[in-house]
């Protein structure tokens, strides 16, 4: 029986990512410190990482770390608002208008898409 060679995903620690995610997309928010940390995460290429079969159980782990902190990192980007427990050091007020509804965060093959859904809520008086 021929064995399969485990590879590595080559990625900063997950101290090192929790860190920046932290420092830059924590509960204060800034566009420059968000930009920051999508092109830091851009530098790192997790796109070139195409078929996961033969990787380390950690090595995938954290590399869906990482994808997920550029999921949230974009998002946080996009959403020019402060709402709930985020705040946007640039845009400091709600914006019901623009962002009272779901947004979905997806990555494809063709990078990451963003679509919005409606969100029923009942005032209570």
């Amino acid at each position: 029986m021929q064995s399969i060679e485990e590879k590595e995903i080559i990625l900063p620690g997950t101290k090192v990512l929790k860190d920046m995610m932290m420092k830059r997309v924590g509960i204060v928010r800034s566009k420059e410190l968000l930009e920051a940390q999508k092109n830091w995460l851009l530098q790192l290429h997790l796109h070139d990482v195409r078929k996961l079969d033969n990787y380390r159980i950690q090595s995938i782990s954290n590399y869906f770390m990482y994808v997920v902190a550029s999921l949230i990192t974009e998002a946080a980007l996009r959403r020019t608002e402060s709402r709930g427990g985020h705040f946007r050091s640039d845009f400091p007020f709600e914006d019901d208008e623009n962002w009272r509804r779901k947004m979905i965060v997806q990555r494809g093959k063709e990078g990451v898409a963003i679509h919005h859904q409606h969100v029923e809520t009942a005032h209570i008086t």
